[in-house]
């Protein structure tokens, strides 16, 4: 069955659709790309998403073409895979 385009256009991805937009099986994406799910639920929730935008700034920061000058300390901080240098 083909995608919607709502499905192929939202910000937010599952772990699967997460390392199929990366290009990557999913144990490769879990241990390749530092990038966190964004955890919508409680504790005990399984509601955790990728953002598609995190995952195109680590990339395009792998890749070197990142342009950092409009990155947030934070932003710079998890692309730099938790090192905090810049």
């Amino acid at each position: 069955m083909a995608n919607t385009p709502a499905e192929t256009q939202s910000r937010l991805l599952t772990g699967k659709q997460a390392a199929q937009y990366m290009g990557m099986c999913e144990n490769t994406f879990r241990s390749a790309v530092p990038v966190s799910a964004v955890d919508f639920g409680g504790k005990h929730s399984s509601l955790k998403r990728y953002d598609r935008k995190q995952l195109d700034q680590w990339l395009d920061h792998k890749a070197g073409i990142a342009n950092d000058d409009s990155l947030s300390p934070l932003e710079r901080f998890l692309q730099n895979d938790g090192s905090g240098s810049a």
